[in-house]
C-alpha cells in the first residue's frame, strides 16, 4: 500500500514535470512570436516616420511658397505647421 501511494506521487510528479516542460516550450515559441511582431512594428514605425518626414518637407516647401506668393501666412507653433489665411479674411 505504501510502495503504491510512492508510485502515484512518482506518477504526479513526472506528469507535473512534464506539463512544466511543455508550458514552458509553449511560452518560448510565443515570445519568439512575440518579438517577430515587434521586430515588424518598429520597421512599420520607422517607414511611417520616413515617409512623415518626407510629408512634412513637402509642406514645409509648399507653405513657403504660397508664403511668397503672399496667399497665406506660414508659421511654426508649438513644432506644428500650420496655415492662416492672411488679409481681409482673418478680419
Amino acid at each position: 500500500m505504501a510502495r503504491e501511494k510512492d508510485q502515484n506521487r512518482i506518477d504526479r510528479l513526472e506528469s507535473l514535470a512534464e506539463e512544466m516542460f511543455a508550458g514552458i516550450a509553449q511560452l518560448r515559441e510565443s515570445q519568439s512570436r512575440t518579438d517577430e511582431q515587434i521586430r515588424e512594428l518598429r520597421e512599420s514605425q520607422a517607414k511611417t516616420d520616413k515617409q512623415m518626414r518626407r510629408t512634412d518637407a513637402r509642406l514645409d516647401r509648399t507653405g513657403k511658397q504660397l508664403g511668397d506668393l503672399g496667399l497665406v501666412q506660414y508659421s511654426l507653433r508649438l513644432g506644428r505647421r500650420t496655415c492662416k489665411q492672411a488679409g481681409a479674411y482673418l478680419g
